[in-house]
């Protein structure tokens, strides 16, 4: 069957509707609204990639690499984990772990969290707008490395509206990155490092060869995250 969409129409659609969505989920939608908006986005996306002719192995969801991909996603997982572990029992590194965001939501409040919100609402649906698609059309007619860059530069863009927030709720980063010009240049400097993040998801996804691998690693990097700045901020707490 003909594809309705070109890979340029395919992608451009999907870069308005991901910009869209963005704006509308960081600015107006309530956290309430936050998993079910991100998956109507991901299923419209997931639309326009069939219509440009992309198939689930293209999108990083061909079940005949999942056994792979689950090997290079929980190796990834243990790292981080162990990592994060490392870093909330040095006193010294404890402090980036204190973020304001965690500080009243409670033993359910986190279980959601850890459990819902991150690893669907965020690292499912992150790694399939800029793991799957975008990386799917970059990759169709270019390299892994031009796939990568785009998608990775796109990723950075992403979390500039709550990197300006981030940077707010975070005691120890708010008293370095200050306000005006330094904190422009934090929320810069955080796309710039998310843009370079962007890169491991992407070998990852090429290496487990499916997309469950980055959504591991995303899932360890942002859940296991929360997880210490709730253990951190109850220690501070009490």
């Amino acid at each position: 069957m003909k594809n309705r969409l070109s890979n340029a129409q395919g992608l451009t659609l999907a870069l308005v509707v991901i910009t869209a969505h963005n704006l509308i989920g960081n600015l107006w939608l309530t956290s309430s609204l936050y998993v079910p908006a991100n998956l109507f986005t991901a299923g419209l996306l997931a639309l326009i990639a069939r219509a440009s002719g992309l198939s689930s192995a293209m999108l990083g969801l061909d079940r005949a690499h999942l056994a792979r991909g689950l090997r290079w996603g929980l190796s990834a997982f243990g790292i981080v984990a162990l990592c994060i572990g490392v870093a909330v029992a040095i006193p010294g590194t404890r402090g980036v772990f204190d973020d304001a965001r965690v500080g009243d939501v409670g033993w359910q409040g986190m279980l959601y969290q850890v459990l819902i919100r991150i690893p669907v609402g965020t690292a499912f649906f992150e790694e399939f707008i800029f793991r799957g698609v975008l990386f799917a059309f970059y990759r169709r007619h270019g390299s892994d490395l031009t796939a990568a860059t785009w998608s990775s530069m796109w990723f950075g863009l992403w979390h500039v509206v709550p990197g300006w927030t981030a940077v707010t709720a975070n005691d120890t980063i708010g008293d370095v990155a200050g306000h005006g010009p330094a904190r422009v240049a934090a929320v810069f400097g955080g796309v710039i490092a998310t843009w370079l993040v962007g890169y491991v998801f992407c070998w990852l996804r090429v290496r487990g060869e499916h997309l469950i691998s980055p959504i591991l690693l995303h899932t360890a990097t942002n859940s296991l995250a929360f997880l210490a700045a709730f253990v951190v901020n109850g220690a501070l707490g009490s």
